[in-house]
C-alpha cells in the first residue's frame, strides 16, 4: 500500500510519505491475502481496483472499525459497502464501516 503513497506529485508524495511515518503497518499475512482475493472475486472489483480488496481485508483482518476512502468509484460506492455487508453475512467477519473521512467527521 506504500506505493500508492509515493505516486504522483514528489511534494504530495513527501507530505503523506512524513503523515505515516510514524504509524504501524499492517502486515499482510497469508489469510489477509487470501481474504483480499475472496473479497475481490466476491465484490466483483475490476482489475484496476485490485489493491482496494486489499484494503478492505487489512481492515477486516485487524478488526478496524472504520477504513476511510475517497475511492468513491470502487471501494466507498454504495454499491461495494453493500456487497460488503452481504459478505459479512455470509462468512460471518467483522467488516469496517466504509466512508470517506467527511462522512465520519459529520
Amino acid at each position: 500500500m506504500y506505493n500508492e503513497i509515493i505516486r504522483g506529485d514528489s511534494d504530495l508524495a513527501r507530505e503523506r510519505q512524513l503523515l505515516i511515518e510514524d504509524l504501524p503497518r499492517l502486515d499482510v499475512t497469508p489469510e489477509v491475502a487470501q481474504l483480499a482475493r475472496e473479497l475481490y472475486d466476491y465484490l466483483e472489483l475490476p482489475r484496476t481496483a485490485r489493491a482496494d480488496s486489499f484494503h478492505l481485508a487489512l481492515a477486516c483482518h485487524y478488526r478496524m472499525d472504520y477504513l476511510l476512502s475517497w475511492n468513491l468509484k470502487h471501494i466507498a460506492s454504495g454499491r461495494v459497502r453493500y456487497g460488503l455487508s452481504h459478505f459479512r453475512d455470509t462468512k460471518g467477519i467483522t467488516i469496517p464501516t466504509v466512508c470517506t473521512p467527511e462522512e465520519l467527521l459529520d
